[in-house]
């Protein structure tokens, strides 16, 4: 199922629960209310008109702290359907797109980068060309060691020709790991982690 039929579905299922739920939360918030008062006339015949009073307000308060979590409850579960709608719909963009990739290079830490301990996270976007040079284009905010790694690994890789006029998005975070066995690890749906080991200490390289 398509994931915006999914959530449109989902939405108006939710309004109907919501719509009941609302009834039920008048019907209850009134309906306790009433055997408040009730409940007052009975305990004023009783002649114990400040018991009564203490606990219609103590009725009252656990109504009104129910009602309140239950506007409460619905709101978030809007919010979280509202958040999940564009989350959905960016990891299918990212996944398409991932079918472009026939062959991905995965970057080399730069040695001076290791040894300078520079780490970071790079994102490049890459048009695909037909039978030509491909354009990649890199965040400003990642580090030039690690941006022209980059750039070399994805000028090395393939794309498939019918994803002529496409843009794949690739992210990369570089950091420094002590564990050996971990140098390049895989994050659905774009996102690719590349590993090295820390420099020696006392190793000062080039920032």
């Amino acid at each position: 199922m398509h994931p915006q039929t999914a959530v449109a579905g989902g939405l108006r299922h939710w309004r109907g629960a919501s719509a009941l739920a609302d009834a039920r939360v008048v019907e209850g918030c009134g309906g306790a209310s009433s055997a408040s008062g009730s409940g007052g006339q009975g305990a004023a015949g009783s002649g114990s008109r400040s018991v009564e009073r203490t606990l219609r307000g103590a009725r009252d308060f656990a109504v009104a702290s129910w009602c309140e979590a239950e506007v409460n409850m619905r709101f978030l579960l809007a919010l979280a359907l509202c958040s999940w709608h564009p989350l959905a719909q960016s990891h299918q963009e990212a996944d398409s797109s991932m079918s472009c990739v026939e062959r991905l290079e995965m970057p080399i830490y730069p040695a001076l980068a290791r040894a300078a301990r520079v780490v970071g996270v790079v994102t490049a976007t890459v048009a695909v060309s037909p039978g030509g040079p491909i354009q990649v284009t890199t965040s400003a905010g990642g580090h030039l060691l690690l941006t022209a790694a980059v750039e070399t690994a994805i000028r090395a890789s393939t794309f498939q020709a019918s994803c002529t006029g496409k843009s794949v998005r690739l992210i990369f975070n570089f950091g420094l790991d002590s564990n050996p066995a971990k140098r390049v690890s895989y994050g659905y749906p774009n996102q690719f982690w590349i590993s090295a080991l820390p420099p020696p200490p006392g190793l000062v390289g080039a920032p």
